[in-house]
């Protein structure tokens, strides 16, 4: 019984035979080859949409993380690029955005997504407003992304300065979603377009309470602190969210430049150093990085991020002044000459070509001057095309001179006083003193009674700048363009006070007619009397004795020393709270200039939004002698600094232990 069940079992549990394991081997082998086919799509598959889930929620590291996988898994798929270009777009990186479609057109993406991807670039930059073949409906009806084609109209309708179509297109947006924070976002943008800073910060606040990651909204609210210098504030924010976007290029560079400007030099150079920094960066955001290393005194490190732009190429004078200075820092003083030259020499040759396109404007037949800039032209292609016999000589619109001299205001001031004249341009981070913002800070140098600038005080700075700054002159412009620059920086200025004047009565709930403000903003921006400045004459030996004894009496040694090289341990503010230094009269160069004229007026009216006062109830003989004494302290050579150097020194006498009580920290 025992043996017939044992040959029972054995029968059942039979080995299969040779067919039954060529069949397991069969599926096995098609199983594998079909996972080697198709694994990578699927993979590239769900790395794409994952990428377009976290592109649409504004977690752009998180979309160029899944980008990169897709692309490993399928190299040659188009597709990957243009979702590429719309993280670019939602950047406003314009650099990436156009590489990353050619790519795609290079491996054969559909055209018809490219074609959306360029359609939505140009109707955010605002070349294709609403119509009727281009409205947001028909649009989303085509398979658009409602929040991509809504976020793309906003933008294009504020750079038309259409504000009133973006905010109806925003609040059609509020009212379908809103709990979306990308439409947050985006009230954000608006309101820091019309420039309302608090409003804006409490949308992209709100931005972030839905969407934690939302880095777009980060890097907005970063720019708002920024420009109202809230870096204590700022830095632990970025702190936050680096730990929960702990690959954000972006966050880590933010770090860094809030380290530095906080005087926490080691974890600058840490978030610099950081893993991966390096990879697949903007232009910008190299030349970002390589300016933070120069301004930190790491020349050689600078040097490095340098050398991936293209120097050779570039036409760009800040840069190749960057370069230079970077150069002559490594001590290679022959380098950085070379480059001086070579920035100076091309913009000799923008300048001309500029002179002779203004001249063949009124003189159109002046065949020397067209063969002079046609010569010109070869070697810069890129500039204005050659006026033809044909040009209109007529006289240009109001319109027409204002776009010009908005243009000058572009290429000469827009990076360090930034696009509107809030002083946040740019290379504004860079700069010690910091850039001026036209809208809200007093003027230095001025010549009225009042302290407000006229337009011949605004223009006299632009031609000599102002030496100890990062303001250098500018010669190269014409007495009617440097003119034209100053009534534009003036204007600058009246629209602030109107939109300080706005927001104060908002905030205090009063209702002020539009004509009240207008003659209150004419009453603030209006210049009073110029101060009369006398003779000066010949300083003799009892003129200076006066002098020195004056120095003393008015309180001009409290401050600048009584041998004028300033004592140490004395703490300056500026009406905005940044350290604001005495002048080393010995060594230093005078932001005004130091001739006598000049002095009389800083000395009279004193430098607003400082803290140097005025001395309007001292006579003017007594100031005379002042002006001669002081001028007695001036020592060859003069000390020129860095920004850094400026910043560094401002910063660590503000915080001289000399200001702590006894048994203090």
């Amino acid at each position: 019984m025992s043996s017939r069940r044992s040959t029972t079992t054995q029968s059942a549990r039979k080995k299969p035979g040779p067919k039954s394991r060529l069949f397991a081997l069969g599926v096995g082998l098609i199983a594998l080859l079909l996972l080697i086919v198709f694994a990578p799509r699927v993979i590239a598959w769900y790395a794409r949409q994952q990428a377009e889930k976290a592109l649409h929620e504004g977690r752009i590291t998180a979309a160029q993380g899944w980008l990169a996988w897709a692309s490993r898994c399928r190299p040659a798929d188009g597709r990957v690029d243009i979702l590429r270009a719309g993280c670019c777009r939602r950047l406003k990186d314009v650099e990436g955005f156009v590489k990353a479609l050619q790519e795609a057109e290079e491996k054969k993406a559909p055209p018809g997504l490219i074609e959306r991807e360029r359609r939505l670039a140009a109707i955010q930059a605002g070349r294709l407003p609403p119509g009727p073949n281009n409205q947001i409906g028909s649009l989303i009806t085509e398979g658009y992304d409602p929040a991509a084609v809504a976020e793309a109209f906003i933008y294009g309708a504020l750079a038309r300065g259409d504000f009133a179509q973006a905010w109806e297109i925003l609040s059609a947006w509020s009212a379908d979603s809103p709990d979306d924070g990308n439409q947050n976002y985006m009230a954000g943008i608006y309101w820091q377009f019309v420039n309302q800073p608090q409003k804006a910060e409490e949308m992209h606040r709100a931005a972030l309470r839905r969407q934690p990651r939302h880095e777009l909204a980060m890097l907005a609210l970063a720019e708002i602190l920024s420009t109202e210098d809230r870096w204590t504030e700022l830095f632990q924010l970025y702190k936050v969210w680096q730990r929960l976007v702990p690959r954000s290029k972006a966050i880590r560079i933010g770090l860094a430049r809030c380290a530095r400007l906080l005087g926490r030099w080691d974890e600058a150079w840490q978030w610099l150093n950081s893993d991966g920094l390096s990879s697949n960066l903007s232009t910008a955001r190299v030349r970002e990085i390589g300016e933070l290393l120069l301004e930190m005194n790491y020349p050689d490190e600078a040097m490095k991020w340098f050398e991936r732009l293209d120097i050779k190429g570039t036409t760009d004078r800040t840069l190749l002044h960057a370069v230079a200075l970077t150069e002559s820092l490594k001590g290679k003083s022959l380098e950085a000459s070379q480059v001086m030259d070579r920035a100076d020499r091309r913009f000799q040759v923008v300048t001309r070509i500029h002179e002779l396109q203004m001249k063949l404007t009124v003189y159109p037949d002046n065949h020397q001057l067209r063969a002079e800039l046609e010569n010109l032209a070869k070697n810069a292609p890129a500039r204005s095309p050659v006026p033809d016999s044909g040009s209109d000589t007529t006289p240009k619109s109001p319109a027409q001179r204002n776009s010009e001299v908005r243009a000058i205001y572009e290429r000469h001031c827009s990076a360090c006083h930034g696009d509107q004249g809030a002083g946040n341009g740019r290379a504004a981070r860079f700069l010690f003193p910091r850039a001026r913002n036209f809208r809200r800070d007093a003027f230095r140098i001025v010549s009225t009674e009042d302290g407000i600038p006229t337009v011949d005080d605004v223009a006299s700075v632009i031609r000599q700048g102002m030496p100890g700054t990062a303001m250098r002159s500018f010669p190269e412009l014409s007495d009617e363009e440097t003119v034209q620059l100053a009534e534009l920086v003036l204007e600058m200025f009246r629209e602030g006070i109107r939109e300080q004047l706005v927001s104060l009565y908002a905030a205090e709930g009063e209702s002020v007619s539009d004509e009240d403000i207008t003659e209150e903003v004419l009453m603030r921006t209006t210049p009073g009397n110029r101060v009369s400045v006398p003779k000066m004459g010949v300083p003799d030996k009892p003129i200076l004795d006066r002098g020195k004894k004056a120095y003393s009496l008015l309180g001009c040694a409290n401050c600048h020393g009584e041998d004028g090289a300033g004592p140490c341990d004395l703490a300056l503010w500026d009406d905005q709270g940044f350290p604001n230094p005495p002048r080393d009269l010995r060594h230093g160069v005078f932001k005004g200039g130091d001739q006598p004229e000049s002095l009389y007026l800083r000395l009279r009216i004193g430098m607003p939004g400082t803290a140097h006062p005025s001395c309007l109830n001292t006579t003017p003989e007594e100031l005379v002698s002042v002006v001669h004494y002081c001028r007695t302290l001036i020592q060859e050579p003069r000390r020129t600094t860095t920004n850094d150097q400026r910043w560094r020194e401002a910063q660590s006498r503000a915080w001289y232990p000399a200001y702590l009580s006894p048994g203090g920290p």
